[in-house]
Order: C-alpha cells, then structure tokens, then sequence
C-alpha cells in the first residue's frame, strides 16, 4: 500500500527535486525590490517579471519583519508558502537584516530564521549583523544554525569582508557587487574572496530610461564573470530599490533578468 503524505511533505519533495534546477539558474529576485507591496504582492510581482526563485528579505518595514520572524517563524511560514504557491514561485533563501537588535534578540532571530528557512525546504539564511563592522556574537549564530542543519551566510561589507577573510571564519559569505568592486580597489585579495561568495546582490539600475538597458560597468561584468568561474554554485540575487514607478520597476527586474542570464552563460 502506498504510504500516504501530507501537502507540505509532497512540496518539500518537490523543493528536494528543484534544487538541482535552482543551482544551474544562479538567479533570484529580492523582495526587497518590491518593500513597499504586501507579502503577497511582491511574490506575485517577481513571478510577473518571470522569476523562478525569490531571495526572501527580513526587515524592518519590509513584506516580512525581523520581529515577526523572530516571535512567531510558524505563522509566517505558513503565510509565505500560501504566497508563494498562489504566484507560482519558490523561496531559495532568506536575507535577514537586524539592526538596533540586543544580542539576545539577535540570537533568537537567527535561531527562528533557521526554522523558518527549514520549514520552507530551503535550508539556507543569509545574515546581516547588527552591528554592520562587528562579528561578535557569530560563534552563537554558527552554532545555532549547526543544530538546525541550516547555512548561514554573514553579509559581508567593508571592514566586516576582511575580518571574515581570518582563518576560522565561515567558509560562506554573501556580499553585494557593488562591496565586490570596492574590495577588488582596495586591494583585497580576490582569490580569498570569491570561493566563499556563495550569494552577491546585484543592483538593478538604468541609465536609459527609453531602452531599459541594464548599466553594469566593465568592472562589474568582469567581476561577475569571474565570480561564475571561482564560484559556480554561487546564486545571483538582483534587486531594484530605487525606482518609485512600480511598472517600471518590474520592467527593470525582468530585461535585467534576461542579461544576467545571457551574461553568465557567455
């Protein structure tokens, strides 16, 4: 007799099955880029500009805050995975951001993140620390993604990008391009870096309003390119902030979607 399974086993199987899919794709959009809709809409925006995997932005103001992870991970997880499922798309990451937060409450958040992100068969937190120069509480947020089987990925910037460079450190970071290129000036030594970018943020931005061209300078592509090389499960999370016009935005999103692909292929 065949055994019977509940709806969430049947999705997480089919997340299971995906996930072969998602690391060829490298693409996701962030819901960051659309932080002024609700939960549901900018799931459904993302699959309008014809995203296949959404990265899942925590923070303050957001679709999805950090206090609402933190104090109650079931109910959100349960209000993602209706949203995701009616736009007909899927989580590959969380990025949580937590500012202003105590250690305590800082530890709580990652510990829930880490449930939330298992809960939704994805098994992968991006965290952005409190303190954007300080390390502080890591071995505590290591440890408790460890005990959940989760990765957790530090968002590395400045200051923050060297001290994860010191032996011992996590071997996975997540970083933003734009970070990337100040490191690659600054004289930080590349090879160190790019293994370990395992998620790099992308700012979406246009200097031709009339063609919608995606402006990436020769820096950057280079750079990304030779992220692709050193780092070839690494996904690629692009994300539009700064554009007020929500049709716009979405127009961004999707011609940018289409050269990151071309661009990582070539």
């Amino acid at each position: 007799m065949a055994s019977v399974t509940s709806p969430q086993q049947r999705q997480a199987a089919c997340r299971n099955a995906d996930r072969a899919s998602r690391q060829s794709l490298g693409i996701s959009c962030s819901t960051v880029s659309f932080h002024d809709l609700s939960l549901r809409e900018a799931l459904a925006c993302a699959a309008d500009c014809g995203f296949r995997w959404v990265d899942l932005d925590v923070r303050e103001g957001g679709p999805v805050e950090p206090v609402s992870v933190r104090e109650d991970y079931e109910t959100q997880h349960l209000l993602i995975g209706f949203g995701a499922a009616q736009a007909g798309i899927a989580v590959s990451s969380l990025c949580v951001h937590a500012p202003n937060q105590t250690e305590d409450e800082a530890l709580r958040l990652v510990r829930s993140a880490c449930n939330l992100s298992n809960a939704l068969g994805v098994g992968i937190v991006t965290f952005a620390p409190p303190e954007p120069d300080s390390l502080g509480g890591l071995p505590q947020w290591l440890a408790a993604a460890r005990e959940r089987e989760t990765q957790l990925r530090v968002l590395a910037s400045g200051d923050l990008l060297v001290q994860l460079l010191d032996p011992g450190r996590p071997e996975s970071i997540a970083l933003s391009l734009s970070d990337l290129c100040a490191a690659a000036r600054n004289g930080v030594d590349l090879e160190a870096v790019l293994p370990r970018v395992h998620c790099l943020y992308v700012d979406v931005r246009s200097t031709d309003e009339a063609s919608g061209e995606w402006a990436l300078t020769d820096e950057e592509r280079r750079l990304l390119a030779e992220l692709t090389r050193d780092s070839p499960d690494s996904r690629v999370v692009l994300r539009c902030c700064h554009v007020a016009d929500l049709d716009w935005r979405k127009r961004l999103l999707s011609r940018s979607r289409e050269a990151t692909r071309a661009l990582l292929a070539s």
